[in-house]
């Protein structure tokens, strides 16, 4: 089985039964501590690691979340789901929570039937991160571009903040004109995109046109597929629209020229210079939450898929620094194996042997055709690249290093 394969099972049979009904209670510190012994253990195995593998590294694998994301993410994710329904607005209104979704200011309302049957909403992609999937978010930027980069009943929306409780929206068509724009007070970026939408709705509807509207906020789109919009976006589209539209998510800050001027039209009304950094997507459903969170703690590259199970296994252990060392085996077995590097009389680690010996066998001084760079900066590059010939090179350094130190010689294995 794959690497995939393994994760998956782990949260098939492990990571539901944990996020099933532990949320729900109150647990100490010491039992959440409990419950992520087990989660790193599940993931250990899964990876074909040993129990003893340190937990900041496994960590910097990116492949699993801690008991307290997990929870946190449960409790957003039934927020949402009870906020969707009258029953369960009730529900929650009777806890003492706010029945409203995470990231909106106020309780929303249904559209009207007039209104909503006169919308259709594309569905909204996964997987479009702007820092891990920038391949996915320029593949759909070139698909749009080619459907409706000519069409003249297109408008690209945005919305841009300046100050913490006020907003404005702009309307853009193919022409990089500006059609309308307004000024919204909401502290909610969300509720913001959704009013840009509803203002190029109305647009068109004074033109009796139809339309093909383009946003970059998913949350604003996944309100007008489930119906509910805020009061604001309500009142703005009125009791009835005459005219159909549609709703597509496009990735922002990706290079599509009708979002990019609505943006830069926005800032512009706003008197804010351009601030990447500011306009990036905020994670806010549950499963983009803990991909963010298991994300940005990455520092190591995912096993190519070209890799069997054991070079994955292999290079999972390199990473997490448990592959068979001079170091580690003598701290189990000290007298079978030395604590000295056999050929310097230093101190024996992975790192080391594999990679900042200076006096290392010749046929180890090379790597990928080129001199071998003994640096701790360029032994955490190699271990951090997905590309499957650095991957292969490195598993191959790693292994003729470990047998020419006696590191496979004698004695067991850990």
């Amino acid at each position: 089985m794959k690497e995939k394969d393994t994760l998956r099972l782990v949260q098939a049979l492990v990571l539901s039964r944990v996020t099933y009904g532990l949320p729900y209670h109150s647990l100490d510190r010491s039992e959440e501590s409990q419950v992520d012994v087990l989660i790193r253990s599940a993931f250990k195995a899964a990876l074909g690691l040993p129990i003893s593998t340190p937990t900041e590294r496994l960590l910097a694998l990116g492949v699993h979340n801690s008991y307290a994301e997990l929870s946190a993410a449960v409790l957003i994710s039934q927020r949402n789901r009870l906020s969707a329904t009258s029953a369960g607005r009730a529900i929650l209104t009777r806890t003492g929570i706010s029945p409203h979704p995470q990231h909106i200011d106020e309780e929303l309302a249904g559209m009207a039937h007039e209104v909503r049957r006169q919308i259709s909403v594309a569905p909204v992609p996964k997987n479009m991160r702007h820092d891990f999937h920038a391949a996915r978010r320029n593949a759909r930027v070139n698909w749009l571009r080619k459907q409706f980069g000519s069409a003249s009943n297109v408008a690209y929306v945005d919305a841009a903040s300046y100050d913490w409780q006020r907003h404005i929206v702009t309307v853009v068509d193919n022409s990089m004109t500006l059609l309308t724009s307004a000024s919204v007070r909401t502290t909610s970026a969300t509720k913001a995109e959704t009013m840009a939408i509803a203002l190029a709705v109305r647009f068109q509807e004074r033109r009796g046109e139809s339309s093909v509207i383009l946003s970059n906020s998913q949350e604003a789109c996944r309100l007008f597929l489930t119906g509910r919009l805020p009061a604001m976006a309500l009142r703005l589209l009125g009791p009835k629209l005459t005219q159909h539209h549609r709703f597509i998510w496009c990735p922002g800050h990706a290079g599509l020229e009708g979002n990019e001027r609505a943006d830069a039209l926005a800032r512009a009304f706003c008197n804010r210079a351009e601030n990447p950094s500011l306009s990036l997507t905020i994670p806010i459903l549950p499963r983009e939450i803990l991909a963010h969170q298991r994300f940005t703690r990455q520092k190591y590259g995912t096993p190519h898929r070209s890799l069997n199970g054991e070079e994955a296994t292999d290079l999972r252990k390199t990473q997490t620094d448990v592959f068979p060392h001079l170091l580690k085996l003598h701290a189990i077995h000290p007298t079978l194996y030395p604590a000295v590097c056999p050929w310097c009389g230093g101190r024996p680690t992975l790192y080391h042997i594999s990679w900042g010996c200076a006096r290392k066998p010749s046929d180890l001084a090379n790597f990928l055709g080129k001199p071998l760079t003994p640096s701790m900066e360029q032994w955490e590059a190699q271990l951090a690249s997905s590309d499957p010939g650095v991957q292969l090179a490195l598993l191959d350094q790693v292994r003729r290093a470990a047998k020419a130190s006696g590191a496979l010689d004698v004695g067991p294995q850990p």
